[in-house]
């Protein structure tokens, strides 16, 4: 009786173990899980209707061009999309022997409070000296990859540009070390803005003001409405720009309109701004998911040069005149030129930002008349 309850205990564990060893094998041989994920980036989450994100994909620490990105679940073409619709979109990425992206959710909203599709006149137009020109609002954001509150400030202004649309103009100035192993490195510093910041009394980071005329009022995160305030239905000064600008070098000229005579001293500033810039940011708020670094964090509108932060003396002020400027010259690195654009503002004898323009580089922004 024992021997036979031994034997059978034998041969079950036997059995057990067989099949065990059988699971465990089958389960390592048939495993095609891919060992690698897709990680998807977006130049920007938030935007208004027909305009266009950029897309990255990256897996193993490389760009992989031939992704294919799925938009709610339909495959589009390219990793550079345009969205015609209001609404929320899901994204991700996915290629054959990686695991599918993040998903990142895309949020187009209708452009209200923008300067419109028909207010923009022909290139050959010439002003009357009657026109009401579109007034746009400036914020200036004195920011650092390093800066753990700064992603407060970035959080705010897109929420401030989903809400006023084109009518705002963000310039992000970064500030930092050079140094990369100074704990303070940011690799888009710009050391031309020590005047401005002396003169609007930035003593440490963030620090963001609306038209150079005061602070955006903190805490930014909830109070994004505040550069509306700042905002005027028309103006009496009137913007052209365009430009040739490659990646490191280029020339900018402009046309600035006056349908009113400004006896006070005016100054033009010229930015060359660049977008899409990828890297680490440093966070210690609850934006972007609240990650200690937000990896590969995409930076837009970072001053890459200008003239004089201050300004330059404009001259023609009067009703009806134009001011021309052709072809400065600037020097600059940049990425990407296709990245790069020219934010102009116009200033007071008290340094106050009277309107301003932005025009993509290498294109003609023509006056943009107010409705």
């Amino acid at each position: 009786m024992k021997k036979r309850f031994y034997f059978g205990a034998v041969v079950l564990l036997s059995l057990l173990f067989s099949t065990s060893l059988f699971i465990s094998c089958s389960s390592s041989d048939d495993d095609t899980s891919p060992s690698n994920t897709l990680s998807l980036i977006a130049n920007k989450t938030t935007i208004l209707i027909n305009e266009e994100v950029s897309f990255t994909v990256k897996g193993d620490d490389k760009n992989i061009e031939d992704a294919s990105l799925y938009i709610n679940n339909q495959i589009v073409e390219g990793l550079k999309h345009s969205f015609e619709t209001t609404g929320e979109y899901k994204v991700v990425a996915k290629k054959e022997g990686y695991a599918d992206s993040n998903i990142i959710t895309i949020q187009v909203n209708e452009e209200h409070g923008t300067e419109g599709e028909n207010n923009e006149v022909d290139e050959d137009y010439v002003p009357t000296g009657d026109e009401a020109y579109v007034h746009k609002v400036v914020v200036e954001d004195f920011t650092g990859t390093w800066c753990v509150w700064c992603p407060r400030v970035a959080y705010s202004i897109e929420k401030a540009v989903e809400e006023f649309g084109k009518k705002i103009v963000p310039i992000a100035i970064h500030r930092g070390n050079i140094d990369p192993s100074a704990w303070n490195y940011d690799p888009f510093n710009f050391n031309g803005s020590g005047s401005l910041e002396n003169k609007l009394g930035v003593t440490g980071y963030p620090a963001v003001f609306i038209n150079r005329i005061k602070s955006w009022k903190y805490p930014e995160d909830k109070n994004t409405s505040d550069p509306g305030k700042y905002l005027n239905n028309k103006t009496s000064i009137g913007i052209k720009i365009s430009s040739e600008l490659s990646q490191n070098s280029g020339t900018v000229s402009l046309d600035i309109a006056f349908s009113e005579t400004f006896n006070e001293e005016l100054k033009y500033i010229i930015y060359i701004l660049e977008d899409n810039l990828i890297y680490d940011q440093d966070n210690a708020t609850e934006h972007y998911g609240g990650a200690d670094v937000i990896k590969d964090f995409v930076f837009n509108d970072v001053v890459r040069t200008s003239t004089d932060i201050l300004g330059s003396p404009l001259s023609n002020t009067t009703k009806g005149n134009i001011f021309k400027l052709e072809n400065t010259k600037f020097n600059y690195e940049s990425k990407n030129a296709a990245n790069l654009k020219i934010a102009v503002l116009i200033v007071n004898k008290d340094g106050y930002v009277l309107n301003a323009q932005v025009a993509k580089a290498n294109t003609v922004k023509n006056y943009v008349i107010a409705k």
